[in-house]
């Protein structure tokens, strides 16, 4: 990374900690001047261009008295001083827009985007609430300069851009494409994936009742490892908390249900060519207790050990206590080569294709609504009439996946992942470029 890349960095995390903390935009009115958000944007903007302004005419008072008047200042002409002038201002209508909440995109002369979020008082004179700047990105005019971005991150990253010709893919842009990459949570959608065809044959119903077991109990991330064990939940609500809030807990009772033989065949019928390496496929229940340090024998077995050696050291660990499972991330990303569920670009595609066309009609079509619940990414409405995601991750591992319909009608596939087995990586390095590639896709002709 360059020097100056660096310093960019270090000053939007300062900002990131110290504007971001203040006035959370659940506590606002939902009532504004038409212009307010316009025109305290506008101030920003004057602000970063070096203009001096009465901060207690722009920001609450509560704002203020967490951040005092001469921190702001100093962050913001710092940042200025490393991006340049303001030149271009965009509005980001998304799922998360609301009368005194926007997203903005801001275009500065040297060359970089900046996210920005500003949260406005409903009640006159809508002063500033709430502000945060992300990370800048590197502006980029193509996909392939994207993908050459991406190239340059430390590690490895496999990446696909992709328009759905039908049920086939095109690729639009890509790198290391058939890469087989540990793709953290992402594994959740080869579960769903099961689950589609289970209930496009009939032989499940959303509307099943599953109670949380004790076998399933898993770490966060998620809510359903502190639930009550026999609490009584659907396979919809399971699913809808496996992809939206990629709950552990929920993905293993799933898993444990349709059973772990049937989801690794059902990886080689959604087009993971790399199928191999997760069988057996992993709850993350066995692969926190495999990344345990007291459990470092079991590692060593796992690893040396044939497919059904491999079967047996996993008997072994279901026996193990809950409380014995204490993975330790302090010094970084752990086996994320060798105990992880492990799929490339391409592969990740095929799925997301694949999903999508046996989500058009019928009873699985539910699956499609829980594949949009969260969007990842604040895409904008009127672009996207249609974002499915999953994500995974873990430290040295970052996935983004995507399944996109414009807003006429076109799909497409993005997806990326980024291993770094040497360090944790970082997703303001990623998210941005991600967007980017999205923004692009708007303009692909059909």
């Amino acid at each position: 990374m360059s020097r100056c890349r660096r310093r960019i960095q270090i000053v939007v995390a300062m900002l990131a900690v110290l504007l971001g903390a203040v006035g959370p935009r659940a506590a606002m009115a939902q009532q504004r001047d038409s212009t307010a958000m316009e025109r305290r944007v506008s101030q920003i903007v004057a602000m970063l261009g070096g203009a001096r302004l009465g901060l207690d005419t722009l920001f609450t008072p509560a704002f203020l008295a967490e951040v005092p008047p001469a921190q702001v200042v100093q962050l913001t002409r710092q940042l200025a001083t490393q991006l340049g002038t303001v030149i271009r201002v965009q509005r980001v209508r998304g799922q998360a827009d609301t009368p005194n909440h926007g997203e903005f995109r801001l275009g500065f002369s040297k060359g970089f985007t900046l996210p920005m979020t500003i949260d406005v008082a409903g009640a006159p004179p809508n002063l500033v609430a709430g502000l945060l700047f992300g990370a800048p990105a590197k502006d980029v005019a193509t996909l392939d300069e994207v993908m050459r971005e991406l190239a340059a991150l430390p590690g490895h990253v496999s990446a696909l851009a992709a328009r759905l010709d039908g049920n086939a893919l095109v690729q639009i842009a890509g790198l290391d494409t058939g890469r087989a990459m540990g793709i953290g949570s992402a594994f959740k959608l080869y579960i769903l994936a099961e689950l589609i065809s289970e209930i496009e044959s009939g032989a499940r119903h959303w509307s099943d009742v599953v109670p949380i077991d004790a076998a399933s109990r898993s770490l966060p991330s998620g809510i359903l490892q502190s639930w009550p064990v026999g609490t009584p939940m659907t396979i919809e609500s399971l699913a809808i908390l496996m992809i939206s809030q990629s709950d552990n807990t929920a993905a293993d009772r799933l898993l444990h249900l349709v059973g772990r033989e049937r989801v690794e065949k059902q990886q080689r019928v959604v087009g993971n060519t790399h199928f191999e390496r997760n069988t057996p496929f992993l709850t993350t229940r066995e692969l926190f207790a495999l990344k345990t340090p007291a459990d470092s024998a079991l590692l060593r077995r796992y690893l040396s050990g044939s497919v059904s050696a491999r079967r047996d050291v996993l008997i072994d660990i279901g026996r193990q206590s809950y409380a014995a499972i204490a993975p330790d991330f302090s010094t970084g990303p752990v086996a994320i080569d060798s105990v992880e569920w492990f799929a490339s670009a391409s592969d990740l595609a095929r799925t997301l294709l694949w999903i999508r066309d046996h989500t058009a009609t019928g009873a699985a079509a539910t699956a499609r609504d829980v594949l949009a619940v969260n969007p990842g990414l604040n895409w904008s409405s009127e672009s996207w009439s249609y974002v499915g995601f999953k994500g995974g991750s873990e430290p040295g591992v970052l996935d983004l996946s995507f399944l996109l319909r414009r807003a006429d009608g076109q799909w497409f596939v993005l997806t990326t992942t980024w291993d770094n087995p040497g360090n944790a990586v970082d997703q303001d390095r990623l998210i941005p470029l991600v967007r980017r590639a999205g923004e692009l896709l708007l303009s692909q002709k059909p």
